[in-house]
């Protein structure tokens, strides 16, 4: 239980959102979940966190079967822009003979004294704040890396009108050893409190779930997903064109948006429900939300079968009815038209203040006895509840 707990771990594992990511073994059904590092090297880090002491052999026997490694089909389309470039530049340097490794954790281990340690990790530790990578003597010398750009580009359009786009792009930069060096190190702080964050609030919600009261409950939500509408059988025009359309699927209770909005409809709809306390924790930009990531995938493999078995699945009012007679009590569908949205844009003050660094914020709570404030918080803190937060009143 010990190794499957810990292969399970957000930080170590993503569940599969795929519509086919399944896999069967004597009998059981699981969502597959993918491995972000070799199971070599997840190995050394099962063993330095003080875990049982075990054999290597019986680490990787005991690895459950649906910890699987992810194929070239299965690649991430959804990965972080911080750790990616970051990674680019650890493995050109690795190459180089700069870097003894291109692993993150061992990077980590010579820049911070600890890396469970936040003052370390936000780089205001005196001891090793200063610490970075030293140029080299064949610094001079050229070499290449890859990064990834988001970049204006200027479209032609109808009418010989000109357009925006913002266009993502992995460009090879050609620079010399030391200003790549230079590179690493002014992103160093960046990385490092992404790092931080990110487990941080990984472990956060797995203790925040794990510690439910039997009045409390808790919500994970994520980003919408899509599904392309099919017939059971379609003509060449119906397939190739554009003739189906899409719906969004909201794989949780609601859709999630850091802005001013929605923080002040999560103030607003506590007090409605009468309710006594809540916090709204969220994970950092670019990694997954757990449990939330395997809905739409199953959602959508459902209504695969459906058509497969000669019905369509051509709108809403379909696949609610697909789903319905499909998942039973297991899970709860609701289809929100826009009338249900344009009633919550009704109850929006028009006149609402700017929350301050609203995307750094990764955690707010709401309580009864000071119902006009929100208390926000740069990170998940279950314990200390409001003592140390920054209080945010709307008007």
């Amino acid at each position: 239980e010990s190794v499957r707990n810990f292969f399970e771990k957000n930080e170590n594992s993503v569940i599969a959102p795929g519509i086919n990511d399944t896999i069967t073994k004597f009998g059981i059904r699981k969502r597959k979940r993918f491995l972000i590092d070799t199971v070599y090297n997840l190995y050394s880090k099962y063993i330095s966190e003080g875990n049982l002491q075990i054999s290597r052999a019986l680490f990787y026997k005991l690895k459950p079967y649906w910890i699987v490694s992810r194929k070239v089909t299965g690649r991430d389309t959804c990965l972080c822009k911080v750790h990616s470039n970051f990674h680019f530049m650890l493995q050109k340097l690795s190459a180089l003979k700069v870097l003894s490794s291109s692993k993150s954790s061992d990077f980590i281990a010579t820049v911070v004294c600890d890396s469970n340690k936040i003052e370390c990790m936000h780089r205001t530790c005196d001891k090793c704040k200063q610490k970075i990578v030293n140029l080299v003597e064949n610094g001079n010398l050229f070499t290449s890396y890859y990064k990834w750009i988001t970049k204006t580009e200027d479209r032609l359009g109808a009418k010989n009108l000109i357009y925006h786009v913002k266009i993502t792009s992995k460009v090879k930069i050609m620079c010399s050893i030391n200003d790549l060096i230079k590179e690493l190190n002014k992103e160093t702080e960046v990385y490092l409190k992404h790092i931080h964050d990110t487990t941080h609030q990984y472990k956060a919600l797995a203790s925040l779930r794990k510690n439910l009261s039997m009045n409390e409950v808790m919500l994970v939500c994520d980003f919408s997903e899509n599904y392309n509408c099919k017939y059971s059988s379609e003509i060449q025009s119906v397939h190739f064109g554009a003739s189906l359309k899409q719906i969004s699927l909201h794989t949780g209770a609601f859709f999630i948006s850091r802005n001013k909005s929605n923080f002040w409809l999560f103030k607003t709809h506590n007090e409605l429900l009468n309710l006594s306390y809540a916090t709204w924790n969220f994970t950092t930009p670019g990694h997954d939300k757990s449990v939330a990531d395997g809905i739409g995938g199953s959602v959508k493999g459902l209504c695969n079968q459906a058509v497969c078995q000669g019905q369509d699945v051509i709108s809403v009012t379909d696949m609610v009815r697909v789903l319905k007679s499909s998942t039973g009590k297991k899970t709860m569908i609701f289809d929100i038209n826009t009338q249900d949205i344009d009633r919550i844009d009704e109850m929006l003050q028009t006149n609402l203040k700017a929350i301050p660094n609203t995307m750094k914020t990764l955690q707010m709570i709401w309580i009864k006895e000071k119902k006009e404030y929100l208390f926000l918080n740069s990170l998940s803190c279950e314990s200390c509840r409001i003592l140390i937060y920054l209080a945010f009143i709307f008007s």
